[in-house]
């Protein structure tokens, strides 16, 4: 199996494990298959090498697929019970580790996915003084990502499974099923009413104007090309 194959059982592993230790009939309470594939599908994350990582000529699947699983295998074991911010330094603290790499949610979202850019609400980049880290990043930078990433709220784009080869289609599919249900155009008064990730990561997608042109391309029916004012609904942080 393929480190991408490895990332994204462990993603798919570990979404099924949400499904019955949240949802299920006794809140906590997991199968003991569900746990045991979990699990091994952590384990099977131990055989990736720097060089593996390094290797791949497309690390956005890679990426995506890990972060997703990590989230939820990590809001597990901190004991998360309504959110993740009930845990102090859930994004930020190194609770991960790939390839004898010490690594955090946010070195995999900022310092990976968005090319080391800095958290909307930070000051430096995450791999400003971890440079050997820098042949993991996706180049070029994907905006499309933020549509694919699950941070454990109800407001964060689904989990689904990503796979290298058809990478560009299922993030395309993503950014329009995101975009379809998360941002509302109110025609009448040029208003869209988005959700805040589009808000916080703004700049990615070269400010409202991109914003504008991103609804405009990928969102079913599109938007006019007029002036636009946003407005932005309540990001519910609940798992």
């Amino acid at each position: 199996m393929g480190i991408n194959e490895l990332a994204q059982e462990y993603a798919a592993r570990f979404k099924t494990l949400k499904a019955d230790w949240y949802y299920g009939g006794q809140r906590g309470l997991a199968v003991a298959k569900t746990i045991e594939d979990a699990v091994a599908a952590r384990k099977g994350l131990r055989q990736i090498a720097f060089a593996d990582i390094a290797g791949l000529e497309d690390r956005r699947s890679f990426w995506i697929n890990l972060y997703n699983g990590a989230v939820i295998d990590l809001a597990i074991a901190c004991g998360v019970e309504h959110s993740v911010r009930e845990v102090r330094g859930f994004f930020t603290a190194k609770r991960l580790e790939l390839a004898g790499e010490p690594l955090s949610l946010d070195d995999i979202e900022h310092g990976f996915l968005r090319t080391d850019r800095r958290h909307p609400i930070g000051l430096l980049p995450p791999l400003l003084l971890r440079p050997r880290l820098r042949p993991w990043m996706v180049c070029p930078f994907d905006p499309r990502i933020h549509f694919a990433l699950n941070c454990g709220g109800q407001s964060c784009p689904p989990i689904r499974s990503y796979a290298n080869a058809l990478i560009d289609q299922q993030l395309a599919l993503a950014t329009t099923a995101f975009l379809d249900t998360e941002v509302e155009i109110d025609p009448e008064h040029s208003t869209i009413r988005a959700n805040r990730i589009l808000r916080w990561y703004r700049s990615d997608f070269a400010g409202l104007g991109g914003l504008e042109e991103m609804i405009r391309r990928y969102r079913t029916g599109g938007i006019e090309a007029r002036r636009w004012r946003f407005t932005w609904k309540r990001y519910d942080w609940s798992i």
